[in-house]
């Protein structure tokens, strides 16, 4: 298992599993609180841009917590199709197997924010405006883990409510635009939610609209807004 923290642009590797709240950051996706996560398995070819169904398909969970928003990933992919597993510094393309989580908070489509996570355990990050003008100056503090099988591998990765200013709805629930996609590294076959592309003129407006629970933090205690 892969498990790494960024702070401040840089990778701190941990030898222990993360715990927040209920879930621990470790790829298993194994604790009750994931029962209530909602669940999207739309996935569409979109490089090359057929919209056709993807070969290895993916699931993707998503839920708000105490602690932040976080996103699981279920990617199968069997021994006969091999595994790219390219370790890049932070911010630099990567072309091996990965998994992306594009997320507006607003879900006004103004700013959006990019993470990339590799199979091997490389992180990118970045902003989308205009939407599909991607810019990699943020730099956000999340926590993930990479766990692979014969079959499949998986992502999860804690997305902080402190990690960019957002609008308080100020009743408990937050609405969201999100996308997810995947990349199989051998034949570069991008895999998105609803068959969305970051290369069509329209991108950021077209995020589905997802509502999770919110949550803000008082001291040391999470708080429902």
């Amino acid at each position: 298992m892969n498990l790494q923290r960024w702070w401040g642009g840089l990778a701190l590797a941990l030898t222990c599993e993360c715990a927040f709240g209920a879930i621990t950051v470790d790829a298993q996706l194994t604790e009750p609180e994931w029962d209530r996560a909602q669940v999207f398995t739309d996935f569409r070819v979109v490089q090359p841009y057929t919209l056709g169904k993807p070969r290895h398909p993916t699931e993707t969970r998503m839920l708000g917590t105490p602690e932040g928003i976080i996103v699981g990933f279920r990617c199968t992919h069997p021994p006969g199709t091999p595994r790219q597993k390219e370790q890049t510094p932070r911010d630099t393309d990567n072309n091996g197997d990965r998994v992306n989580v594009f997320i507006d908070f607003d879900a006004d489509a103004q700013v959006g924010y990019n993470m990339t996570i590799a199979l091997a355990g490389s992180f990118q990050d970045g902003t989308i405006t205009n939407e599909n003008q991607y810019n990699t100056d943020w730099d956000g503090d999340v926590t993930y883990a990479v766990r692979e099988t014969d079959d499949e591998w998986f992502v999860e990765v804690l997305i902080p409510w402190t990690i960019a200013a957002m609008k308080n709805p100020g009743n408990g629930r937050r609405t969201v635009g999100v996308v997810f996609d995947r990349v199989i590294g051998q034949t570069q076959e991008r895999q998105a939610l609803e068959g969305l592309a970051f290369s069509r003129p329209r991108y950021l407006s077209d995020f589905p609209r997802v509502e999770i629970d919110q949550y803000e933090l008082y001291g040391d205690r999470k708080s429902v807004v």
